[in-house]
């Protein structure tokens, strides 16, 4: 994601930074309460995954190391976008090309 956004143009590049701030600009607990009613017995996903009959009774997802993990990529991962972004502007575009005629395949050059 920070690869991409530090490949587009200046106006693109503004849209795609404030949209990986917005998370940032609503309080910790106010997301951690919406990740309880998306996450509890009576939650969001609970009710979704009935409604589709893919699980019959509600899955236990609060209070598990799934619901950790999800609430700390939602918190970290716009700080881990923006501070990479400034990395990723530096990166020479000739050290891409090279992995290119190199023959490195698009996932390890970046592009």
């Amino acid at each position: 994601m920070s690869y991409y956004i530090s490949k587009q143009s200046l106006r693109k590049k503004g849209i795609l930074l404030a949209l990986a701030i917005f998370p940032l600009l609503t309080s910790s607990v106010v997301r951690s309460f919406s990740w309880m009613i998306v996450l509890g017995k009576k939650g969001l996903l609970n009710n979704a995954l009935i409604g589709l009959g893919i699980i019959q009774e509600p899955l236990d997802i609060l209070y598990t190391p799934v619901a950790m993990m999800i609430g700390l990529i939602h918190l970290f991962l716009p700080l881990i976008i923006i501070t990479l972004v400034g990395v990723m502007e530096n990166i020479d575009p000739d050290l891409i090309k090279a992995a290119e005629s190199l023959g490195g395949a698009p996932v390890y050059r970046f592009s």
